[in-house]
C-alpha cells in the first residue's frame, strides 16, 4: 500500500502504459471510482479521507474529510453531482461532488461498510458490510428502505444493475447472491468460488456478471441463468477487484499480487463455439502440425481478418480469410487456451493448444 493511484491507458495491450500518479494520501489507498464522463476519479484511502481527482491532469481537486475511520468503498452518481463513500466507521456519508460538502450521513450497519452503489436513476444507494447485510436506501432522504438477509459471512462487494432491476452482492461465505432490487428477493446464488468473494460486477446489458475471489481467480456467469461461463486465472494472489467497460468487450481484474490484469471478451458471447483441443497442435481433418483449421458457415464477408489473443487480450496473430476454409500457422503459440475473433463478423471462439 504506496499510498498512490494508477492511470493506465487500457489500449496499448497487455503490458499496459501507466499515464500518470496520483499521490496525495497519507496511507494505503482502498478503493477507485471514475465518473461517467471520465473526468473525475475519487479514491478512498485508510487515512480515513476520499479525494477528488481531475482526472486529465491528474491534479487534486478537493479531499472529503468526516469519517472517523478507514474508507473501504467510494462511487459516484451518474449525473456526477454526488459521491458516496462507505467506511470502517460504520456508515456511509453522501457528498456534494462540487463542494465537497457532507449533504447526509446513513446509520444502520453494525459493523464497517464494505462495499456500495448508487442506482443508475441516483433514487437509491446499497451498501454492504461486514454485519453480513444489504441495506437499501433512499438517496434522497437517507431513510433505509430494506435490510436484505442471507449471507453467512460478512459481504464484501455490491453492484446495481444498469436498469436498476438487479442487486449482486458478494461475500466471504463463497457465494455471490443476485436478488430482485424491488422486492429484495433472492433469485439466484453464484456457487463456484473455493475461497470468499472480494468483489463484483454487472455487465451494462444486464446479461453477465465478474466475480473476484480470495481464490486467485475472477469468474464470468450469465446473469439470467447463473451458469458459471469461465474461469480466469493468471493472478498469483488473491483477486481484489473486478471491472467490465462500457461495451463489455475487456474485464479488467486488480490483485494483491500487485498487477492489473485486462482480459478479451466476445462482444457477441463469451463462448459461441465448444473448446476445440489441438493435440501436439494439430487439427482434425488437417493432420500438419503447427495448423488450425478454420471452417466457415458461409462466405467471409469483405476485408475480413482472423485475431487470435490471449486470455488477457494481447493480439498474438492476425490473418486475412479470402475463402470459407482456411489454415492458419499457430506453431509460435504455447500451451494454453485463446480466443480467435473474426474481426468483421464479430464471432469468437476458444480453442486450446496442448503441447
Amino acid at each position: 500500500m504506496d499510498g498512490t493511484a494508477k492511470i493506465w491507458d487500457a489500449n496499448t495491450g497487455v503490458a499496459g502504459v501507466e499515464m500518470r500518479t496520483l499521490k496525495g494520501h497519507t496511507n494505503g489507498v482502498t478503493c477507485v471510482a471514475i465518473s461517467q464522463d471520465g473526468s473525475k476519479i475519487v479514491t478512498g484511502s485508510y487515512d480515513n479521507t476520499a479525494k477528488i481527482w481531475n482526472a486529465n491532469s491528474g491534479v487534486e481537486m478537493r479531499t472529503l474529510t468526516g469519517h472517523i475511520q478507514s474508507v473501504n468503498s467510494v462511487a459516484i452518481s451518474q449525473d456526477g453531482s454526488k459521491i458516496v463513500t462507505g467506511s470502517d466507521d460504520k456508515t456511509a456519508k453522501i457528498w456534494d461532488a462540487n463542494t465537497g460538502l457532507v449533504i447526509r450521513t446513513l446509520t444502520g450497519h453494525i459493523q464497517s461498510v464494505t462495499s456500495i452503489a448508487i442506482s443508475q436513476d441516483g433514487s437509491k444507494i446499497v451498501t454492504v458490510g461486514w454485519d453480513n447485510t444489504t441495506r437499501i436506501w433512499d438517496a434522497n432522504t437517507g431513510v433505509e428502505i430494506q435490510t436484505l438477509t442471507g449471507h453467512t459471512s460478512y459481504v464484501s462487494s455490491v453492484a446495481i444493475s444498469q436498469d436498476g432491476s438487479k442487486i449482486v452482492t458478494g461475500s466471504a461465505d463463497k457465494t455471490a447472491k443476485i436478488r430482485d432490487a424491488n422486492t429484495g428477493v433472492e433469485m439466484r446464488t453464484l456457487i463456484g468460488h473455493t475461497n470468499g468473494v472480494t468483489s463484483v460486477a454487472i455487465s451494462q446489458d444486464g446479461n453477465k456478471i465478474v466475480t473476484g475471489s480470495d481464490d486467485k481467480t475472477a469468474k464470468i456467469w450469465d446473469a439470467n441463468t447463473g451458469v458459471e461461463l469461465l474461469t480466469l486465472t493468471g493472478h498469483t494472489y488473491l483477486v481484489s477487484s473486478v471491472a467490465i467497460n462500457k461495451d463489455g468487450s475487456k474485464i479488467v481484474t486488480g490483485s494483491f499480487d500487485k498487477t492489473a490484469k485486462i482480459w478479451f471478451v466476445s462482444n457477441k458471447s463469451l463462448v459461441e463455439d465448444k473448446l476445440t483441443t489441438i493435440n501436439n497442435i494439430s487439427y482434425y481433418p488437417n493432420p500438419s502440425k503447427d495448423i488450425l483449421n478454420v471452417k466457415l458457415e458461409s462466405e467471409p464477408l469483405a476485408n475480413e481478418e482472423l485475431e487470435i489473443y490471449d486470455l488477457m487480450g494481447q493480439d498474438l496473430l492476425t490473418q486475412k480469410i479470402d475463402n470459407i476454409q482456411t489454415s492458419i500457422n499457430v506453431q509460435k503459440l504455447n500451451t494454453g487456451i485463446y480466443y480467435a475473433k473474426l474481426k468483421q463478423n464479430g464471432t469468437v471462439f476458444k480453442f486450446e493448444v496442448v503441447k
